[in-house]
């Protein structure tokens, strides 16, 4: 899906275009699960930090302190 995003005053997430949900949903859930949830304890209380608009750094979970290399993770 290429678009953009950003957040608004609610940090609530906006996209640009149109999008079947179910479409969306599952785009969404696969970025999920490839950059934000931990992969030894499953929660989503990470922080992912990128170099530039191409190279995405590891990822530390805030709960057991895991750092997973994205490249592990997944192919979104």
């Amino acid at each position: 899906m290429a678009t953009s995003g950003s957040l608004d005053g609610q940090q609530r997430l906006v996209v640009k275009g149109r999008f079947a949900a179910k479409h969306f949903e599952g785009i969404l859930r696969r970025f999920m699960n490839d950059y934000v949830i931990c992969n030894s304890c499953k929660c989503p209380d990470t922080i992912l930090s990128k170099e530039n608009r191409l190279t995405y750094l590891p990822y530390m979970c805030k709960v057991c302190c895991s750092d997973v290399g994205i490249s592990n993770q997944g192919s979104s």
